[in-house]
């Protein structure tokens, strides 16, 4: 199936609207569904103008480790390969001596 352009085009006109309103300077989007990937770089790196955004910008992350992870883990859901109602991860990482804190795992199973 794929992506389509009225879809994508539809995309960039919300991400160039969002970056008109002056909230923020730039952006970076990638789109994928399946094997095929979009990227969008749209406006500057900074309020003041400067370079215009790349696809290879690099962005500091303050403070983003939990949406990141919660992110990671809706991935995992959805390709079955994480299951909230299994074994304690753990218990399992201390018995095989890698030194994980007592009590900091809940029950969770990737494979």
């Amino acid at each position: 199936m794929g992506l389509s352009k009225s879809g994508l085009d539809r995309v960039r006109g919300v991400l160039e609207r969002h970056v008109a309103s002056g909230r923020i300077p730039g952006l970076v989007a990638l789109v994928g569904q399946g094997d095929e990937t979009h990227v969008e770089a749209i406006g500057t790196m900074r309020h003041d103008g400067g370079a215009p955004m790349r696809r290879d910008t690099i962005f500091r992350m303050a403070s983003t480790s939990k949406p990141v992870s919660v992110a990671a883990a809706m991935v995992l859901l959805d390709e079955c390969r994480l299951r909230l109602d299994d074994y304690d991860l753990g218990r399992r990482r201390r018995r095989a001596g890698r030194g994980v804190r007592a009590g900091g795992a809940g029950r969770i199973r990737i494979w």
